[in-house]
């Protein structure tokens, strides 16, 4: 979901996860995600062995945190798709575009006129 909020012109506003990128491109940005979520099941898997039922409270809140962000880029990905005009997104400032793996292709596709 970043990945083409940001190829269509938005903007990370996380400034952690836009450092990440600014770093590490599209594999810092996976790897980054990747972490989080590998940090969050350790967390509630050590909750467990103090207390199960907190535990489970623990990561029903992390699913439905980590939900949050992922429901609000599809609404920000479907406002895009309603209102794309072809032709008119631009290159990711920064060079930050370099995430974007087949970058080429779509510089060398022909433009509306």
């Amino acid at each position: 979901m970043t990945r083409i909020i940001l190829y269509f012109g938005g903007i990370e506003v996380n400034p952690v996860a836009k450092w990440v990128i600014e770093i590490g491109g599209q594999m810092g940005m996976s790897l980054f995600k990747f972490f989080i979520v590998a940090f969050v099941i350790l967390v509630c898997e050590y909750a467990a062995t103090l207390d199960v039922k907190t535990a489970k409270k623990l990561a029903i809140a992390g699913c439905c945190i980590t939900a949050l962000p992922v429901l609000w880029s599809s609404g920000l990905v479907m406002e895009m798709i309603l209102t794309y005009q072809p032709g008119t997104e631009e290159v990711y400032p920064h060079g930050l575009d370099q995430i974007f793996e087949h970058r080429e292709a779509a510089e060398n596709r022909p433009r509306p006129q």
